[in-house]
């Protein structure tokens, strides 16, 4: 996102630079991209409730883009490098997290009945057995037809699991979901949930500079790794 406000900064003090025509294409392209589109996906990727809704329209935007532009380009040369990064992304997409479509206000109710039947689909299934792979995604014409309830199935519904909460309104037609006590307990435990990795990288950043400041050395940094997490498992035993 860094890159993308010095894009901007550039476009509103451009006069003040001496740019090739190459590089103002370039920068113009980019700023139109962060505040036409990038931006209010960017702002909503912290609403835990909008993440599948706003991440699908956004990587139709960028295919539509991609394959609108035959030409090899600026602009579709952009467009390609903002999906690639997207997609490198969707390692972390799966059935569960589909299914936090089911509290986003603005998912129609016959969406979310596809969706509850997805996932009642295999309700026979083993926990065990339960289909929780991610999906492969390619900036193609399929991307195109994709909807919520393609990335739904008998897996989606562990996510309820991992919360500790059962489903109960599931069995009640989506209209009666904001008044059912039930739903509106979990809609809370949703938009609680930290749905970004600032957390985590953070606590990489700290443990890197910690070891390395400890040793170079790859064999003792990763003997002291499993020595912490050793100790922190005897710890929580006791």
């Amino acid at each position: 996102m860094a890159g993308a406000i010095y894009c901007i900064l550039i476009c509103m003090f451009s006069r003040q630079f001496s740019l090739s025509a190459q590089e103002k294409t370039a920068a113009s392209e980019t700023a139109v991209f962060v505040v036409t589109e990038h931006i209010q996906v960017w702002f909503l990727s912290r609403i835990s409730a909008v993440a599948p809704r706003t991440d699908l329209e956004y990587l139709k935007t960028i295919t539509r883009d991609v394959l609108r532009n035959k030409k090899n380009d600026a602009r579709k040369t952009m467009w390609k490098t903002a999906g690639g990064k997207f997609l490198g992304h969707l390692w972390y997409l799966c059935p569960e997290l589909a299914t936090l479509a089911l509290f986003d206000r603005q998912v129609d109710q016959e969406t979310k009945l596809s969706i509850v039947a997805a996932m009642n689909a295999g309700e026979d299934m083993e926990e065990d057995d339960l289909p929780n792979k991610g999906f492969i995604v390619k900036l193609e014409n399929s991307v195109l037809s994709l909807t919520l309830p393609s990335f739904v199935n008998a897996g989606s519904k562990y996510f309820f699991h991992k919360l500790g909460v059962q489903p109960d309104f599931l069995s009640l037609h989506p209209s009666e979901w904001p008044s059912n006590s039930n739903f509106k307990e979990i809609e809370v435990l949703v938009k609680n949930l930290p749905v970004v990795n600032d957390a985590a990288e953070r606590n990489v950043r700290i443990a890197t500079d910690f070891h390395n400041i400890l040793t170079k050395n790859e064999d003792q940094r990763q003997g002291l790794f499993l020595n912490v997490a050793n100790d922190r498992k005897s710890v929580s035993q006791k």
